[in-house]
């Protein structure tokens, strides 16, 4: 991803904070080499990830 001249995760920290609507977001990048970068700009996506983990187990 070449957004700037910024690295990845400098990209992706800024369409998260500058591009995307604010406390609904998030974002998760990886380049051609493989680097992973993500961001977020909201409190759901921790709970949102432990809720799918809750959601998915087989009893």
């Amino acid at each position: 991803m070449e957004y700037k001249g910024l690295s990845l995760q400098e990209a992706v920290d800024f369409v998260v904070k500058e591009r995307l609507d604010e406390g609904q977001a998030g974002m998760i990048a990886v380049s051609k080499k493989g680097e992973v970068a993500y961001g977020f700009n909201c409190n759901e996506s921790v709970d949102s990830r432990e809720q799918m983990h809750e959601d998915t187990k087989i009893e």
